[in-house]
């Protein structure tokens, strides 16, 4: 489909960094005008790092424009010429402070319509730890582990609110059995390295609803790890 109107002006209402804020002015082809609001931002990565145990990582950090704290995937901003991949390396490591050997594409999503953002979403398997790196505003983060499908009940029942992370939580079932064990390597997934599960740098509690399913224990190491809010335990 395309454009079924003319843009005819635009004007530069705001600018913060890289967040632009501009009124179009479109004219149909019935003459008729109207006025479209558009906040320009950069586009972002998201991440769904699942383990082999099935075991996926959220992170909790306050939103101030939410006025609220929240539950999310790993994401982060892609800077000026930068690759989505790339960027979903380095928020991984910055903020879960694990990295993958195995990546895969889960498409893009939408923000509001509103706004120019895409998420790029990738699902990241082969876990390994990594030194963990926040950035100045991440400081208040928390980092929890728990069963994949337990983050796929948290983004059905609302727990979720970020909508880039509910979109690859989803996407990333369809390519994972369940449970979140792996299935065969897709299609376009590319290996970089071992598949380990992580092991050292970052101290992981076993998640509520998690269970023993073998002799690997969680790496440890030093980031507080809390229950989001509705998670229940299930086991040990």
């Amino acid at each position: 489909m395309t454009r079924p109107y003319e843009v005819v002006g635009s004007a530069e209402l705001a600018r913060h960094g890289r967040h632009r804020f501009r009124a179009d002015e479109v004219e149909w082809p019935d003459e008729a005008r109207a006025s479209y609001a558009v906040l320009e931002q950069p586009e972002a990565a998201v991440i769904v790092p699942v383990s082999e145990l099935g075991t996926t990582y959220l992170v909790r950090q306050w939103r101030h424009a939410w006025e609220a704290d929240a539950w999310e995937l790993p994401a982060g901003t892609i800077e000026d010429g930068e690759e989505p991949e790339a960027t979903a390396h380095r928020e991984l490591i910055e903020e879960a402070g694990l990295d993958a050997a195995e990546w895969e594409s889960l498409g893009t999503a939408r923000a509001t319509a509103l706004s120019t953002m895409r998420f790029h979403l990738f699902l990241a398997r082969g876990l390994r730890a990594a030194d963990r790196r926040p950035e100045l505003y991440e400081r208040d983060m928390v980092v929890r582990e728990l069963p994949f499908d337990e983050a796929l009940d948290l983004a059905a029942d609302g727990t979720i609110q970020h909508a880039a992370s509910i979109a690859a939580l989803y996407r990333a079932a369809r390519r994972l059995e369940p449970g979140g064990v792996r299935r065969e390597r897709p299609p376009g997934a590319t290996a970089q390295g071992g598949n380990s599960p992580p092991d050292g740098g970052v101290r992981r509690e076993r998640p509520p609803g998690a269970t023993a399913q073998g002799g690997n224990s969680p790496p440890d190491g030093g980031v507080r790890r809390e229950r989001p809010p509705g998670a229940t335990a299930q086991g040990g």
